[in-house]
């Protein structure tokens, strides 16, 4: 479900910091909302998609926080998203 304003319009997402490098792992790093949860997902293609959590879901701060994907650099290929419930 997507988040929406008190206006019915879709609220922006929070902006994705990253993904930066750090071995063979991707540290994922996005600003978030206090109240709202958080859920890091990726997939090794895109047609058709099987998004797999990278951790569990985590609360909002109202600041930033990260993800880290063990072994994530070390793909062929790989897509992030993060989900907002």
């Amino acid at each position: 479900m997507e988040p929406t304003s008190p206006h019915g319009r879709p609220s922006p997402s929070p902006p994705l910091l990253g993904p930066t490098r750090s071995g063979d792992d991707y540290v994922l790093s996005f600003a978030t909302i206090l109240g709202k949860t958080y859920r890091t997902e990726k997939t090794s293609t895109l047609a058709p998609a099987a998004w797999t959590p990278v951790q569990s879901p985590f609360p909002g701060t109202g600041g930033t926080l990260t993800a880290t994907d063990l072994g994530g650099a070390s793909a062929s290929a790989i897509f992030y998203r993060l989900t907002v419930f």
